[in-house]
């Protein structure tokens, strides 16, 4: 949804406006804790699945705003699949825990 095309995502302009109003970042806060929540809250295990769930989500955002918000050079400039691949081991591993748990 970040990545529209030729023109820019309503979600910049929507995230925009929430991050300089408080009212508006209390319901895209809603917003994305439940949509998120519903497509990966079964993932996780473990008793701080809610934990793991929320930084998930902050991770997808905040790479979202560096990229189209803000236009950190380097990563706006990035493709799309190498932002992925280069951030997909990290969110893996915050979801479902560490490869090789102690």
């Amino acid at each position: 949804m970040w990545e529209p095309g030729d023109e820019e995502s309503p979600l910049v302009e929507v995230h925009r406006i929430a991050l300089s109003d408080r009212d508006a970042s209390a319901v895209l806060r809603t917003c994305v804790s439940e949509s998120l929540n519903g497509q990966v809250d079964h993932l996780p295990p473990g008793p701080d699945a809610d934990l793991r769930t929320a930084l998930f989500g902050a991770h997808l955002g905040g790479t979202a705003i560096v990229r189209h918000l803000i236009g950190v050079e380097v990563v706006a400039a990035a493709d799309l699949e190498t932002v992925i691949e280069t951030i997909a081991p990290a969110l893996r591993q915050t979801l479902i825990g560490p490869a090789n748990p102690r």
